[in-house]
């Protein structure tokens, strides 16, 4: 038969079985009490890619080849962004300088990689969590310039850049 199913209570206390009411939902029952569900999941992912070579000399910000559109599915999830690009330095003294913009508003300030040496290389990485609280469409870009009068360049002899927004459900 029941074994010792029968000798158990019902109910959402502990050591009870659980019974659905009476719309067939299961009883209110304490949010600790609950184990076993992931939170946290990534809903949808935007990547721009780039691997063609560019040269930079601009000293104030300015588009890059890096931008996308995404379109949130829920004005509660977050959003994190990572721009990741190979970088190098033709002259001594000159950095690079980036930030990520979200529908034209600066999200990141402003990062910095100085490169001291002549003809050095590196790889520039930001990433970012935001809220951006709609459901409307928003574009993602990065700007950039070099600081310090010489030329840089991105994604040097076919280097991999990108810039990507993932869409996060379940995350404060």
């Amino acid at each position: 038969g029941l074994g010792t199913a029968s000798t158990l209570d019902s109910g959402n206390a502990a050591n009870n079985i659980l019974t659905l009411n009476s719309s067939g939902n299961l009883p209110a029952i304490n949010g600790a009490a609950v184990t076993g569900i992931a939170t946290g999941k990534v809903v949808q992912m935007v990547t721009d890619d780039s691997n063609t070579q560019v040269s930079f000399t601009n000293t104030s910000f300015a588009d890059t080849e890096y931008t996308l559109n995404i379109t949130p599915n829920s004005a509660s999830n977050k959003m994190i962004v990572i721009f990741s690009c190979p970088i190098w330095n033709a002259q001594s003294n000159v950095a690079a300088n980036a930030r990520i913009l979200q529908n034209g508003t600066d999200i990141s300030g402003t990062c910095q990689i100085e490169q001291n040496g002549g003809s050095s290389s590196t790889h520039f990485v930001m990433h970012f969590r935001t809220a951006p609280n709609t459901t409307s469409q928003i574009t993602y870009k990065v700007q950039m310039y070099a600081q310090g009068g010489g030329t840089m360049y991105r994604s040097l002899s076919g280097g991999q850049g990108h810039l990507i927004a993932m869409e996060v459900s379940g995350v404060s």
